[in-house]
């Protein structure tokens, strides 16, 4: 079925198919390594095969040769739909029976004729080959040792007993959702929602200086999960050596190296998947997040070193003090990686179009619910949650108002100011439930500490729609204002990626600085609030 297709091939061309070669087989080690280690035998290797092409042009090109996946095209041939089809059940099959596993086709034996089955002419299964063989190697052994706990008798029980049967659906529901992975869309509509999902929180969160501002704000999650004591510590180390502490902790942990790339759902989606990208975006997109994540890593970091100082004083190892460390700091400030999302948030395209912006919001429900459900003492317990439920919100919302020169700048009135921090603390505590954050502008407005009313745009996931309307209504006036600029660079950011958000701050900045509304150069990172 090749023959055709090679002989189309640049010398260029080639050469890349080569790299793809021999980028695939640098994986050789490690797939043996990990095969020893479990069948106590490496695979059955199929040896490269040198060949000499001869081009349109009639020069020849010398190939080493090398394994490259082979995928078959759904879409041309039924018997591959089939046999596509048929995997995904087997799949589930196991799982059902207490032996979910990952992909593993590039260990098969390789046919000697198959029929029937058009190949996919495409880079995607190199893509979606590299896919399958990092996430083999990084979670094969971990499913068998949690295949045999979930089917431990003993273990199913005590769970069954002390928690209920549900939460033993959540650890295999879990348990699938790791050994799938970042399963591909199947269908046109679900690609759809992924690509509007990700181009939303790019638009939203990219290059966002007020966000990144906030970032630091999850220090009081720290001082809950490892107390203030450790958090003391964490910070003290950090701030003495920030730079040289950042590298240390980079390199005793490889979660910590990697958290810039899984901090939430849509960066872990974008950063961890080996695809085909547009040149341009990628060159906007890669670094989109970068400002945030900097800012984050100081919170980061000082978690990370007060949760080692508080596992070493406790009398743990140092590689146990250093698992203990990553999971202090996925507890404490969220983590996008599917082993660390809640059940609703790995769920369908749906379920992901309400949790577009949901990450740091669950990471404090589950923080109050264990603190809720915790030994401590009532009083504990209530500095506890004040920390977590009260002063981010307050916080979030001082930070804003000295931030943003003009109006939200500007309050002297105590009584202001005090109906602008009510109302972020009702949108917080309506924010931590998937369904109640929908309804949080729709509360504020009821209990009277709404100041710019708006109308239900829908779920964050979904926001292309509503941009799309206001874009329209805007082109429908016939006047091109600040009210146009606004909604078509919104819906620009939303199909594109794009950060239209700090885009259009930093646009409104400018604009009132150069009329003169405000002389503070600080509206061009953070924007211009008009007095009401």
């Amino acid at each position: 079925q090749l023959d055709p297709l090679l002989a189309t091939l640049s010398r260029n061309d080639w050469a890349t198919v080569q790299k793809v070669w021999d980028y695939m087989g640098s994986f050789k080690s490690e797939i043996a390594a990990k095969s020893l280690r479990i069948y106590g035998v490496e695979p059955k290797w199929v040896d490269p095969v040198p060949r000499q092409v001869t081009l349109a042009d009639g020069s020849t090109v010398d190939l080493k040769g090398g394994y490259y996946p082979i995928k078959y095209d759904p879409a041309a041939s039924v018997r591959a739909e089939e046999h596509a089809d048929a995997e995904g059940a087997q799949r589930q099959l196991k799982g059902a029976y207490g032996a979910a596993t990952t992909k593993r086709s590039f260990t098969k034996a390789r046919a000697e004729e198959v029929t029937g089955r058009p190949l996919l002419y495409t880079l995607a299964g190199v893509y979606s080959g590299v896919n399958d063989v990092i996430h083999d190697l990084a979670w094969h052994e971990w499913l068998i040792d949690t295949n045999r706990l979930l089917k431990s008798t003993a273990i199913d029980s005590a769970i069954r007993d002390h928690y209920g049967p549900a939460v033993v659906r959540q650890f295999k529901s879990w348990r699938d959702a790791i050994a799938e992975g970042e399963a591909g869309a199947t269908e046109a509509m679900d690609a759809m929602l992924g690509r509007l999902r990700q181009g939303v929180s790019l638009s939203g969160l990219g290059f966002n200086v007020i966000s990144a501002a906030m970032q630091p704000l999850g220090i009081s999650n720290t001082a809950v999960r490892i107390g203030w004591q450790w958090t003391g510590k964490g910070i003290q180390q950090y701030l003495a050596r920030p730079v040289a502490a950042t590298a240390d902790v980079h390199a005793r942990s490889e979660f910590m190296a990697g958290r810039a790339r899984t901090q939430f759902r849509e960066l872990n989606e974008l950063r961890n998947q080996v695809q085909e990208k547009n040149g341009i975006l990628q060159a906007v997109q890669g670094p989109a997040y970068w400002m945030m994540m900097q800012a984050q890593q100081t919170v980061d970091i000082p978690t990370w070193l007060g949760a080692y100082e508080k596992a070493v004083a406790e009398g743990n190892d140092d590689e146990r003090a250093v698992a203990l460390s990553d999971q202090a700091v996925i507890d404490a400030q969220g983590d996008g990686s599917v082993k660390d999302l809640a059940a609703i948030q790995r769920g369908g395209p749906a379920q992901k179009l309400f949790t577009v912006f949901y990450s740091f919001m669950n990471t404090a429900l589950n923080l109050s619910t264990d603190v809720t459900m915790s030994p401590k003492l009532r009083g504990k317990k209530a500095a506890d949650l004040l920390m977590v439920l009260v002063v981010p919100a307050m916080l979030s919302a001082l930070v804003r108002n000295a931030l943003v020169p003009g109006d939200s700048g500007d309050d002297k009135d105590w009584k202001t100011l005090l109906k602008k921090l009510l109302g972020e603390q009702l949108s917080f505590l309506m924010g931590l439930m998937v369904g109640a954050r929908e309804l949080a502008e729709a509360g504020k407005t009821v209990a009277g500490l709404s100041d710019r009313p708006r109308d239900y745009s829908g779920p964050a996931g979904v926001r292309l729609i509503a941009d799309a309307t206001q874009a329209a209504k805007q082109i429908a006036q016939g006047e091109f204002d600040d009210q146009l600029r606004k909604s078509m660079i919104n819906l620009i950011g939303d199909v594109a990626g794009l950060p239209s958000a700090q885009v259009n701050r930093t646009i409104t900045g400018a604009k009132a600085l150069k009329e003169g509304k405000t002389k503070n150069p600080a509206v061009l990172a953070f924007g211009y609030q008009e007095p009401q």
